[in-house]
């Protein structure tokens, strides 16, 4: 009778401990869904968002689409502010080009005028022209004044003089005054 109650603690210990492994694999199976689950709810809430955002964004293009079409006075002003800020690239370029060549031949500009009326519409090239006039410092060294002339005529902008205007220093011979250059320069 012993042993039979041995085999019956036994059992009942056996019985005990596969109980509480499964009821621990119960629990922590529901643990692992419930992290499996918790991972959709988010995904699927991003995904909400995302659909959301995206349709606000698409009602948004919708308003501003509406608004440009209501709006096209103010949509051509803008294209022509574009087009002065490319005048504006050119005019730049334009004026770094001068002072290098200034530079190099050993005149110095006093300023750069770019008249708003002399500027053409492209022709069949796809060029347009520009055009500049430059002030010098007087006097300049006539010597001086020839070298930065050929730079101007050998750049690899599409430069050419237009009109020049000079006068004879009356105080030192060699030396010229009143210097004035008229470019015409042709951009795309």
């Amino acid at each position: 009778m012993i042993k039979l109650q041995r085999n019956a603690v036994t059992v009942s210990w056996v019985l005990i401990a596969l109980l509480f492994i499964a009821f621990t694999g119960i629990v922590a199976g529901g643990l692992f869904l419930q992290s499996i689950l918790t991972l959709q709810v988010e995904e699927t809430n991003g995904m909400k968002l995302k659909a959301m955002q995206s349709t606000r964004d698409a009602e948004k293009a919708n308003e501003l689409k509406a608004y440009l079409e209501s709006h096209t006075d103010d949509v051509q002003r803008a294209a022509a502010i574009v087009g002065e800020t490319k005048t504006y690239q050119y005019q730049n370029q334009i004026i770094e080009d001068i002072n290098r060549y200034a530079n190099s031949a050993g005149v110095t500009v006093l300023g750069f005028d770019f008249p708003t009326s002399t500027t053409a519409p492209k022709n069949t090239a796809g060029l347009k022209s520009i055009a500049a006039v430059i002030t010098l410092q007087n006097p300049v060294s006539y010597t001086n004044y020839l070298k930065f002339l050929k730079l101007i005529e050998q750049n690899l902008t599409k430069m050419q003089i237009t009109d020049i205007s000079v006068a004879p220093d009356p105080k030192a011979s060699g030396e010229i005054s009143t210097p004035t250059i008229g470019l015409q320069v042709y951009v795309k």
